[in-house]
């Protein structure tokens, strides 16, 4: 049977999910039997692919510098979509930033372009520098209606860029997030914490959005109703944002109970969830961040801002709460520390939560036969 021809474009991701999403499909779509793929990768990409020993051949064209910035990369891909001619090109997470002559198909995980409200633009810090960002975004939106069809990671996400972006529904899918099999096997054999300093841990790099700088105003009021000792351990190298928190943290007499290990790598995961008593997420705009099913498969509890995208994904496997109300906040984590009862119901629905989202391999099985299927 002759294959079909796709390209898959990840050429604008450089950081985060996205780069290791990309990844993780590129590792699967190598091995396809139903598509000759072809490939459109940042140099992030490719530098993370041969990180795991996986090595590029000619399929494989990389941009040293993002679409998303630069003009002329943008012809460079467009020029290369001429060359190779393919029936469908794949953008893992969007805007491309560029009018395709085939078909195109484009994942949105920018939480801002499909669903963030204006309280999280407002976490940029003045009501200027929201407003400048919002106006970014709008472009962006923009450059995202170019495609013919999308794919969703959540329902939110699809709902609200629907009505935003004017798209019709049968013009999208959701197609969930997944695990790394290997990291979830991991994850799951970790031994249980022993008695010692609480550790509340706080995975995510330093964004505005990701909520890290309402921890020490949340520490101030828990070190007044907790009578052991904690720390909150965020995952953020000593810049701008580290200071301002240590800033913070001095303010409230807190230092000694906020705490940063430095970013850490992928390989680096278990190592995170080791001896850690909690799992605190208090984004307040995201898509779908790892980090709940990381929790999840540890046998963490975990406790998360109470917005729709988290309890789409959470169910009730996690502790709501919000994170700019720190009297409350602090009231809720003290409750999990101290409810053995609670602890247990949230991992035991942590694991039930878990068995609804699959593997990675998985994951590049449904979008494979999603644009099959829009081809056939």
């Amino acid at each position: 049977m002759t294959k079909r021809k796709f390209l898959f474009n990840c050429s604008t991701n450089i950081v985060g999910g996205g780069l290791k999403n990309s990844a993780f499909f590129i590792k699967q779509a190598m091995n396809s039997d139903k598509i000759e793929w072809n490939f459109a990768v940042s140099k992030e990409v490719k530098n993370l692919l041969e990180a795991w020993g996986i090595q590029t051949n000619d399929s494989f064209h990389v941009f040293e510098s993002t679409p998303a910035r630069d003009k002329s990369a943008r012809k460079k891909l467009s020029d290369l979509v001429k060359k190779i001619s393919p029936e469908l090109v794949f953008t893992m997470a969007g805007p491309a930033y560029v009018k395709f002559s085939s078909l195109h198909v484009q994942g949105l995980s920018n939480p801002y372009v499909t669903h963030a409200d204006w309280e999280g633009f407002m976490l940029r810090g003045s009501f200027s520098k929201a407003v400048s960002f919002l106006l970014q975004t709008i472009v962006q939106l923009w450059c995202s209606r170019w495609a013919d069809y999308f794919v969703f990671q959540t329902d939110e996400a699809r709902n609200q860029y629907c009505k935003r972006a004017f798209i019709n529904r049968k013009r999208t899918t959701v197609i969930s997030n997944a695990y790394d099999l290997n990291m979830k096997s991991q994850l799951e054999s970790l031994e249980e914490k022993q008695n010692g300093k609480i550790r509340i841990i706080c995975p995510a790099p330093s964004h505005s959005h990701k909520g890290l700088q309402f921890i020490p105003a949340i520490a101030y009021e828990l070190k007044k109703i907790l009578n052991k000792p904690f720390e909150f351990v965020l995952t953020i190298d000593k810049d701008s944002m580290w200071n301002n928190i240590v800033g913070n943290s001095k303010r409230y007499n807190v230092e000694e109970n906020v705490v940063t290990r430095g970013s850490f790598n992928y390989s680096e995961v278990v190592g995170i969830y080791k001896d850690t008593d909690l799992v605190f997420v208090p984004s307040l705009v995201e898509t779908f961040s790892a980090t709940y099913l990381e929790a999840m498969a540890a046998k963490k509890p975990l406790l998360v801002a109470d917005k729709g995208f988290a309890r789409s994904i959470c169910g009730d496997s996690a502790v709501y709460l919000n994170p700019k109300e720190p009297v409350s906040a602090a009231k809720k984590i003290n409750e999990v520390l101290n409810n053995e009862a609670l602890k247990r119901v949230l991992l035991k629905n942590g694991i039930t939560t878990l068995q609804k989202y699959g593997d990675h391999k998985e994951r590049f099985s449904k979008i494979e036969n999603y644009l099959l299927s829009i081809k056939s």
